[in-house]
């Protein structure tokens, strides 16, 4: 399994020219691993802090200190979905044990997530955050890939656990999460809970010392592929997904027009929020409703969006 990630550097999440700063945050002995696309509100990362301890300036190590600490992974990600329920969250957690790999898939509303199964030609599951991603990705490698790709995006609320055996085949399950209503939470005087240290009889190949510096030069790395056993991810997904009864889960992205439509979709709700936040500024600032900590919140809140939109202003323009 190989988790990748690359981010802009957003304010106030770290430098990342320091690499602990940097996705994939690792668990103490490098069996956990997770990359998160999104943001943690500032309340809401605060609080968790006080409970929990870490040793980047990211928000996003905080969603891994939470689930190293569960027992049973599906608990760690109930939890998550107990605390981060204001945050921006498109997540991927992978798992290493003695002979499986495995990879918990989740997003909420703010941010996708797709997947391709391309263990036919290149023997791998793909996922990442943008179909645009991918093809340029694959236009980049040189891969002649024929024939239609079936990508999947993953619906939100909706956890996916993909398992691959010693083998190669891989299974699916399937959770939802059923969201109720929001209570408030503090850490109450609780002792902090410190970063899970624990040793694994599992061989480990590091060239990182505690502080997610590189020792060293890399060592070459050699792939093997498993043969025997193939699943049908494509028939696992629909059997799986039409028991719940949601309906056709792939999406066809060739869809020009529904494409359009749902791009004039969102920015039409752009526009009325800017004019939403327009409005209540001014009617804050007459009213001398608005603190100086309200102030810079919502300064802080414009700016990443301003980020956000400038790079799809870059993607659609083509100027990566």
């Amino acid at each position: 399994m190989l988790l990748l990630h690359a981010r802009a550097a957003s304010y106030g999440v770290g430098s990342p020219r320091i690499n602990k700063n940097n996705h994939p945050f690792v668990n103490y002995n490098k069996t956990k691993a997770l990359i998160h696309n999104g943001r943690i509100p500032d309340l809401e990362y605060g609080n968790l802090k006080k409970k929990y301890s870490v040793v980047s300036d990211c928000d996003s190590e905080i969603i891994l200190r939470i689930f190293e600490h569960c027992l049973e992974p599906l608990d760690g990600v109930r939890l998550l979905w107990s605390y981060l329920y204001r945050g921006h969250m498109a997540v991927a957690i992978g798992e290493r044990k003695e002979a499986e790999r495995i990879l918990w898939l989740f997003r909420n509303d703010y941010r996708p997530i797709w997947l391709t199964d391309m263990r036919e030609t290149l023997g791998q599951v793909f996922f990442f955050s943008d179909p645009d991603i991918w093809d340029e990705a694959v236009s980049s490698s040189g891969i002649n890939l024929l024939g239609r790709i079936k990508l999947i995006e993953l619906p939100k609320e909706i956890v996916w656990k993909l398992v691959a055996d010693s083998s190669g085949a891989v299974s699916l399950k399937k959770y939802k999460v059923i969201l109720k209503e929001i209570i408030p939470w503090s850490t109450n005087g609780e002792e902090k809970i410190e970063i899970k240290r624990e040793n694994s009889n599992i061989e480990v190949i590091s060239r990182l010392n505690e502080s997610e510096e590189v020792i060293g030069e890399k060592a070459p790395y050699r792939a093997t592929y498993p043969n025997g056993t193939k699943a049908n991810l494509e028939n696992a997904l629909t059997e799986v997904y039409s028991q719940t009864g949601q309906g056709d889960l792939f999406k066809d992205v060739t869809d020009s027009k529904k494409n359009l439509e749902k791009l004039n979709e969102y920015c039409s709700q752009i526009k009325n929020l800017v004019n939403d936040i327009g409005i209540a500024a001014e009617n804050a600032v007459w009213e001398s409703s608005l603190d100086d900590s309200g102030y810079h919140t919502t300064l802080t809140s414009l700016e990443d969006v301003t980020l956000e939109l400038e790079g799809t202003l870059r993607i659609l323009s083509g100027d990566h």
